[in-house]
C-alpha cells in the first residue's frame, strides 16, 4: 500500500517505500486521505532516493524498426 507525501514543493506523491526517520506532519485532507508533508530537504531527498526507479522506455527505433524517409526520383535522369 502506498504512502501519499506533500513534497515541499508543494506536489503530492504517493509512495511505496517509506524510510522510517522521515520528519513529517501528518494531517488528512478534504476527502479525508492521510497526507504527510515533508518538513525538511533531507527526509525529502531520503523518501525520493528509496523509491525504485520508473521505467525509462527508450524513443530510438532499432534499424529494422526505423522508417526510411520517401526516396526521390530524379525525372531527369529517367
Amino acid at each position: 500500500m502506498s504512502s501519499c507525501f506533500l513534497l515541499r514543493d508543494g506536489r503530492k506523491q504517493a509512495c511505496t517505500v517509506v524510510p522510517s526517520d522521515l520528519q513529517v506532519f501528518v494531517y488528512s485532507d478534504q476527502a479525508g486521505e492521510e497526507v504527510r508533508a515533508l518538513l525538511d530537504p533531507a527526509s525529502q531527498q531520503r523518501l525520493l532516493r528509496a523509491q525504485a526507479p520508473a521505467p525509462v522506455h527508450s524513443l530510438r527505433r532499432s534499424r529494422r524498426n526505423r522508417i526510411s524517409p520517401p526516396q526521390q526520383r530524379n525525372p531527369a535522369a529517367a
